[in-house]
């Protein structure tokens, strides 16, 4: 290597070699860089509540931005069951309330997926993992990756 060095000294130092030698350097920095990725998995500490309280905190014409904002986090949070359609293609349409209160969380699940659904009774707690598909007014709805029933 360093006889390499001593035979192309000139070449090494001129304008060329510098170039290569530059581009070298970061080809191999990028190779062995490790990529950042959004971690999709990761649920964000927000409160279905707070979400409305910031949409009432800016003027109408602006919610709409700020609605867009919040599609496609990651939520978990404790409902309570109120409300449960069932359609004939076996989906299930629930309204939960966050925490029993206002604003209603709701989601569509198949029943064969959640037989608990059958007997669950009104006021009775679950927990929803999901994303969040759209906000809008006092709902919020959510593609749920899990419904926990607690007894």
């Amino acid at each position: 290597m360093i006889e390499f060095i001593k035979n192309n000294y000139q070449w090494i130092f001129s304008g060329v070699g510098i170039s290569v030698l530059t581009l070298l350097y970061f080809v191999i920095r990028k190779l062995f860089r490790k990529k950042k990725t959004k971690n999709k998995s990761e649920v964000f500490n927000l409160l279905p509540d707070e979400i409305i309280k910031e949409m009432d905190k800016i003027p109408p014409l602006q919610r709409d931005k700020l609605k867009e904002s919040y599609n496609g986090l990651r939520v978990e949070w404790k409902t309570k069951f109120l409300i449960a359609n069932l359609s004939k293609n076996g989906n299930v349409h629930l309204m939960l309330l966050d925490r029993g209160n206002y604003p209603w969380i709701c989601c569509d699940v198949k029943i064969n997926d959640y037989p608990e659904l059958k007997v669950v009774k009104e006021g009775a707690v679950i927990w929803i993992s999901g994303e969040i598909i759209e906000v809008d007014g006092n709902k919020i709805t959510v593609k749920p990756s899990s419904l926990r029933f607690v007894k």
